[in-house]
């Protein structure tokens, strides 16, 4: 999380990220005091697991270790001993996914090649053969950069930030990666609040949402400017548009768009309409869950609307009622993300956003189990409000 342009740019992916979709975990170094508002930068879903304690390494095993520091070179794995550390620093944690977004250091890019992840990935931010030979003051700084490149072959996928750098660093390293890893993903520039300072008469407006197209053809613009340069493209009416942030100018109101997660560009927000709300599917269940109690969330008394400006009415707001168990009878699927029917069996009752709720327990054919959960609201009573509404100012 130091300050240089990887840090801005895996600020600004897990921005854009829809936490509704997804769960992210960013395994990082302590903070130090200089680059802490790097920390307070990411986006406050975001869970960290920092670096701690001493590696459990056995003499043998250290030995191998600090060869492949000092030559760069791989020639003997202690393979059992990274599993370990990764197990340790993880606390035996697996995920479904697991991405060295810096791709620089030998240090880092071990333990996510050795974590218990079903796919790995490791990002290139630059032409990497050109800084493993550069040489600054008389030393080469990332000479020790082919520990990293004899690491790609226990990643699934080896990614580039541009399609130029991906062909450039496939035929440089072409030793060490085969063709089926090799993917891109643009950087993501400028995302959350970017207008902010900008002319006061170019309003900022808070659109931003699950949308879909009108038409199939829409013109994509490189900045939210009247006479900007665009393209047309072509794009099905079932492509998921997610809208980041909206500029007007000049009576215009321009939304910054992804497409299938993938960043685009701008367009007219008169070319989408609002299907965050839209019903994919309603899972009937029969569970027990927890509040989470780090966020506030609200309990609507119908199911949210999701159109962004509009405030549903709301029953009360979780922050009162972490103390209850919650039953769970219904799951709906939309596609701005999952939301629960919720009661407590007091009264209480009403829809929440799924990522509300943690700490699931099965209530199929165990009465006594939902009496007991029950009977703890019972003696854990709370008073909240009745109805919640919002008015404009």
């Amino acid at each position: 999380m130091d300050n240089n342009g990887i840090t801005q740019s895996f600020i600004n992916l897990t921005n854009a990220l829809d936490y509704q979709k997804y769960d992210v975990t960013v395994f990082t170094n302590t903070p130090k005091s200089h680059f802490f508002h790097n920390y307070q930068k990411l986006n406050k879903n975001i869970r960290l697991i920092f670096r701690t304690g001493s590696p459990n390494f056995s003499e043998k095993e250290q030995m191998l270790h600090d060869k492949i520091n000092k030559s760069g070179h791989i020639t003997s794995l202690p393979e059992v001993a990274f599993k370990r550390e990764a197990h340790r620093l993880f606390s035996g944690l697996s995920f479904d996914k697991a991405i060295d977004f810096s791709g620089y250091s030998f240090y880092w890019s071990k333990f996510v090649a050795f974590s218990d992840s079903r796919v790995k990935m490791i990002f290139q931010h630059n032409d990497l053969y050109a800084e493993m030979t550069k040489e600054i003051d008389g030393k080469f700084p990332h000479k020790k950069l082919t520990g990293v490149f004899e690491l790609y072959h226990y990643f699934d996928k080896v990614i580039s930030v541009s399609k130029a750098l991906m062909t450039i660093n496939s035929h440089k390293l072409s030793k060490y990666i085969e063709a089926e890893q090799l993917d891109y993903l643009p950087n993501l520039i400028f995302l959350g609040n970017d207008f902010v300072s900008e002319k006061k008469e170019e309003a900022l407006f808070n659109l931003n949402g699950i949308y879909s197209f009108i038409n199939s053809e829409i013109r994509i613009f490189q900045n939210p400017k009247v006479n900007s340069v665009f393209e047309v493209k072509s794009f099905s009416k079932n492509e998921i548009v997610k809208v980041l942030s909206t500029k007007k100018v000049q009576d215009i109101i321009f939304v910054k768009i992804l497409v299938n997660d993938i960043y685009l560009g701008w367009v007219e927000f008169s070319e989408l309409k609002f299907s965050g709300n839209e019903t994919k599917k309603v899972v009937k269940v029969k569970k027990v869950a927890s509040i989470v109690k780090k966020q506030n969330f609200l309990i609507y008394q119908n199911i949210p609307n999701f159109f962004p400006g509009e405030k549903d009415e709301a029953v009360t707001e979780t922050k009162y009622v972490t103390q209850q168990y919650w039953f769970v009878n219904k799951v709906l699927f939309t596609k701005q993300g999952k939301v629960a029917y919720i009661s407590n069996g007091l009264g209480i009752k009403g829809w929440v956003r799924y990522g509300a709720l943690n700490r699931f327990h099965n209530l199929a054919n165990k009465p006594y189990l939902a009496l007991g959960f029950l009977i703890h609201n019972l003696r854990n009573k709370c008073l909240t409000s009745s109805k919640i509404t919002f008015e404009k100012y």
